[in-house]
């Protein structure tokens, strides 16, 4: 895990200024323990050392979630932080469809979500609509067969369904009780045969543009998605904009 890597060992070091024991590459136990019990030096190494490094790794390493609240954590959920932002930057990538689909692997991961969506927002004839570009993403489907074929879209209005108002609104959504609420449209689930009882919904940003929607469903091994399920992406789904 990234955690441990040269350039946080030494920055530690730097920290204690030479004083008692040194950490080497690998020291993770003694690592750990120091940034547990130096909550601003963590939060400053982070800020300036951590999210250049993740670029190189954003797409290799494997996630675990467990504890939102402890610092172990912490990294991974500013980890996510960054995935999102990749979405925005590999837009105009002609590779964008497969990393975005590693973008969901990793993010169904972390969620715990059973499967994850992206729906593209583009606009026919001057009038907006969303279209499934990446569906029923799990961490070990395959780029083939979650990418849909322009023959086998899902299409809809913006105004239709917790997507549809995602997108419109510009703003997260999380659903405990799809069935207690009167934005839900069982329009999708009608044509795949899904049951979809909670989800949970990001708006990709590019400036105040919507580019799409990522959708999470059906968290598993809880009742709902949490409220730090909300924060795995704030810079996307911040309310910057007012309904």
């Amino acid at each position: 895990m990234f955690l441990l890597s040269t350039s946080l060992c030494n920055c530690i070091n730097k920290e204690k200024g030479g004083k008692s024991k040194q950490f080497k590459m690998g020291d993770k136990d003694s690592v750990e323990k120091y940034l547990e019990n130096n909550p601003q030096f963590a939060k400053e190494y982070f800020d300036k050392k951590l999210r250049p490094e993740l670029i190189s790794t954003a797409f290799t390493e494997t996630l675990e979630i467990k504890d939102p609240t402890s610092f172990k954590d912490v990294s991974q959920i500013q980890e996510a932080n960054l995935i999102f932002d990749l979405v925005k930057e590999m837009q105009s990538e002609i590779v964008m469809e497969k990393a975005l689909h590693k973008v969901l692997q990793r993010v169904c991961m972390i969620l715990n979500a059973d499967r994850c969506s992206y729906f593209d927002l583009r606009s026919r004839n001057g009038i907006p609509e969303l279209t499934t570009m990446l569906f029923n993403v799990t961490p070990s489907t395959k780029f083939e067969e979650n990418l849909v074929n322009p023959t086998g879209e899902i299409v809809f209005p913006i105004d239709m369904g917790v997507v549809g108002y995602t997108a419109h609104s510009k703003k997260m959504q999380n659903i405990p009780d799809v069935t207690k609420n009167n934005r839900f449209s069982d329009f999708v689930d009608k044509q795949t045969g899904y049951k979809t009882k909670n989800m949970l919904t990001y708006p990709i940003m590019a400036d105040k543009e919507c580019l799409g929607v990522v959708m999470a469903l059906n968290k598993i091994g809880a009742e709902e998605f949490s409220k730090a399920d909300e924060e795995v992406s704030p810079e996307l789904s911040k309310e910057k904009y007012q309904s």
